[in-house]
C-alpha cells in the first residue's frame, strides 16, 4: 500500500465544470452530486477548484451592486472563473498514496486533483477513497506486494504503521472540519471501522 501509485485508487472520471459557466450552475451540479468541491477545467486542463466556502463568499455583493440583489441573482450573474482558487494544489499520476496521504493530513483540503502531461485533469483523490482503502488495507496484506520496490525487513512494519496513521489522520481531519455530512455515512462507518482496526492493532498511535 505505501508504494501504491495513486493512479490505482483515484476516481478517473470527477465532475468538473469549465470556468465560463455560473456559479448557479456549479452550485446546482454540486447538490445533485452530493460533493462540496469542482474541479475547473478548461481544453482538458485543470485551471482551478471550485469549493462549497467559494460559492458562500460569491453570495457578497461586488462594491457597487444594488442592495437588493438576490442571491440567486448574484450566484446567476457571477462566473466560476471570477470565484474559483487558481492556486490547486495537485499530484502527478505517478505519485504515491503515501505522498496523498501525506498532503490530505495538513487539513487544508480534502482532495486532490490528479493531473497528467500538460496539466490534463486525469482523475481525483479524495479522503473518502483513502478510507476505503485504509480499511482493506488494514483488513489484509498488500493487494500486490510484488509491484513496489523491496523494503528492509526490520522497516516494514515500522513505515506500514505510519502510512496508515497517516491515511486514518487524513479520514479524521475531515470528519473534523464539519464537512463529512456532504459524504453521507459512507466516510463515517470507515472511518469507524479504521479506529477499530488501529487499536486492535496496537499500534501505538494516539486515536
Amino acid at each position: 500500500m505505501k508504494n501504491q501509485l495513486i493512479s490505482m485508487v483515484m476516481s478517473r472520471t470527477p465532475a468538473t465544470v469549465p470556468p465560463g459557466s455560473s456559479v448557479a450552475e456549479a452550485h446546482r451540479r454540486m447538490q445533485e452530486l452530493g460533493c462540496h468541491h469542482l474541479p475547473v477545467v478548461e481544453h482538458g486542463a485543470l485551471v482551478g477548484m471550485l469549493s462549497a466556502s467559494d460559492i458562500v463568499k460569491a453570495l457578497v455583493p461586488a462594491p457597487g451592486s444594488p442592495p437588493s440583489r438576490s442571491g440567486a441573482a448574484l450566484l446567476q450573474e457571477r462566473r466560476v472563473s471570477g470565484i474559483m482558487s487558481r492556486r490547486v494544489v495537485s499530484l502527478p499520476q505517478d505519485a504515491t498514496l503515501e505522498e496523498a496521504a501525506r498532503k490530505l493530513a495538513t487539513g487544508d483540503f480534502h482532495s486532490l486533483p490528479v493531473v497528467g502531461p500538460g496539466g490534463a485533469l486525469v482523475g481525483i483523490l479524495t479522503a473518502r477513497d483513502l478510507a476505503e482503502l485504509l480499511v482493506a488495507s488494514l483488513a489484509g496484506p498488500d493487494p500486490d506486494p510484488e509491484s513496489a520496490p523491496p523494503v528492509p525487513a526490520e522497516g516494514a512494519a515500522a513505515r506500514q504503521a505510519r502510512v496508515q496513521a497517516e491515511l486514518y489522520q487524513a479520514v479524521k481531519l475531515y470528519l473534523c472540519s464539519g464537512r463529512g455530512d456532504l459524504e453521507h455515512g459512507r466516510l463515517q462507518r470507515a472511518f469507524d471501522a479504521a479506529r477499530e482496526c488501529l487499536e486492535s492493532s496496537q499500534l501505538g498511535i494516539q486515536v
